[in-house]
């Protein structure tokens, strides 16, 4: 799961930056007036709302494996996840 939300994160990052670059490149000339830029609520909304869907996608496997975790694990193993070491707690 952890390699999987990395790739899912890592191609995110990609694309939201290559379209950052994009966006630098493409609107910072000096032509563009600042008047002739277009404020879309639609378009705010859309990308808010990708980026909540984003959000609850990544949360939902874990939660799934933390309630998992938390219902069959026995005592030493929640203790020794919870201070990171291997030993059995008596």
């Amino acid at each position: 799961m952890k390699m999987t939300m990395l790739w899912i994160c890592a191609s995110i990052a990609c694309g939201v930056f290559s379209v950052m670059i994009y966006s630098i490149g493409t609107f910072r000339k000096l032509d563009h007036p600042a008047s002739m830029t277009v404020r879309s609520t639609f378009a705010e909304l859309l990308w808010a709302g990708v980026a909540i869907i984003i959000v609850i996608g990544a949360v939902a496997p874990a939660v799934k494996q933390t309630v998992l975790l938390q219902s069959t694990a026995t005592p030493a193993l929640l203790a020794s996840q919870r201070n990171g070491q291997q030993t059995l707690v008596r």
